[in-house]
């Protein structure tokens, strides 16, 4: 993509055909170029569009199912009408499903899980049962295999502890969804709607020091969390925004506790917006000495 340079390219569908895009564009790695996509149809609207994702930065992706038999026209550019010798860009296209973030965002390391693929802005989703790797790995991707896959699969935790899932309702301490006694544990959710709060309770012992790290912009979901320890009349113990000075808005910190009995973990999204794919993940664990 040169200096004002715009591309186009036409596909023939039939109605009800999925025109999937996806683009590699900054992670090719030539230099910082920010590509826009776009699904015109024979009308010259635009159906849909895409510039920066939470899951591949200013790589975009989108989806679009035809409406009729006949041309659509794919349009990529730089977001700004800018571009230069070195903006490369690799444009895929197909009928592949192209989720967001999955839920749950991880499991333990040899286990079957069920899995939910999610797409944020159709609220689309499906499910497959994933077998994960025994070892852990922090570069694993998980893709779908009942549905055609996307370019690029969803980062997934594959981690030595168990998860525990949210049950609704649970927006109040009162409510609060159970989790295993002790650390470490993974704790998973969604805030599903606007003003969604979710609490967990777990038993802890006098004189832990807990290290409790978010992933949920680091997994490709939109949610900037907020979390917060509470003991059981309701005082904090500790919480975080963003992390610290962590690349993403995911939250960490460390709490000590300060007596053995029940604690309540709350998590909210910081601008109070929540939907269907924002997913987050709570890997709670002994704070251990790191350089």
């Amino acid at each position: 993509v040169q200096n004002e340079d715009v591309d186009y390219y036409k596909v023939n569908v039939k109605k009800g055909q999925r025109i999937s895009l996806e683009v590699d564009g900054l992670r090719l790695g030539y230099t910082v170029f920010d590509p826009f996509l776009a699904i015109i149809d024979k009308d010259r609207f635009e159906k849909v569009s895409s510039d920066d994702t939470i899951l591949h930065r200013q790589d975009g992706y989108c989806s679009f199912v035809a409406e009729y038999d006949g041309e659509y026209v794919l349009q990529i550019r730089e977001s700004s009408y800018r571009g230069g010798g070195n903006s490369f860009y690799r444009l895929h296209v197909g009928s592949f499903r192209r989720p967001d973030v999955v839920y749950p965002a991880g499991g333990k390391m040899g286990s079957k899980v069920k899995v939910r693929f999610i797409e944020g802005k159709s609220g689309e989703n499906f499910e497959e049962e994933a077998t994960l790797p025994n070892e852990s790995d922090p570069e694993y991707m998980i893709y779908a295999k009942s549905q055609e896959p996307a370019p690029s699969g969803n980062p997934f935790r594959v981690m030595p502890f168990d998860n525990a899932l949210e049950a609704e309702p649970n927006d109040e301490q009162a409510k609060a969804s159970p989790a295993p006694m002790g650390e470490p544990v993974a704790l998973n959710g969604i805030i599903d709607k606007p003003g969604d709060i979710d609490y967990f309770k777990l038993p802890l012992k006098k004189g832990q020091k807990l290290e409790v790290a978010a992933f949920a912009q680091a997994l490709g979901s939109p949610l900037d969390s907020v979390v917060n320890i509470y003991n059981e009349k309701g005082s904090s113990l500790g919480g975080n925004d963003d992390g610290g000075g962590r690349r993403r808005l995911d939250s960490k910190f460390t709490v000590n506790i300060p007596a053995d009995g029940e604690y309540f973990v709350r998590v909210a999204d910081h601008l109070e917006r929540g939907g269907p794919h924002f997913v987050y993940r709570l890997e709670l664990k002994a704070s251990e000495p790191e350089l």
